[in-house]
């Protein structure tokens, strides 16, 4: 997914699939945020709220399964 903005609030979450080690996000990721990337290397969530320019999602490294998740808040209500 390429750079891009929400008109509502989103959450991603990036979580591994270990679940004998739930930190261990079984990779590394690059998550674009505004001109930045953070580099994500654990499970965790991240809050983007309306507005911020965010990705690409770039996966660096992948070792074990783990699982992206994005909630998009208050969709549908006006």
């Amino acid at each position: 997914v390429t750079r891009h903005v929400h008109q509502q609030d989103e959450i991603a979450l990036h979580f591994g699939g270990d679940w004998n080690n739930p930190e261990d996000l079984g990779g590394e990721i690059d998550f674009g945020v505004e001109n930045d990337f953070l580099v994500l290397n654990t499970s965790c969530a991240f809050f983007a709220p309306r507005g911020l320019y965010h990705c690409p999602v770039i996966w660096k490294k992948w070792s074990k399964p783990h699982i992206e998740m994005a909630i998009t808040l208050g969709c549908g209500t006006r």
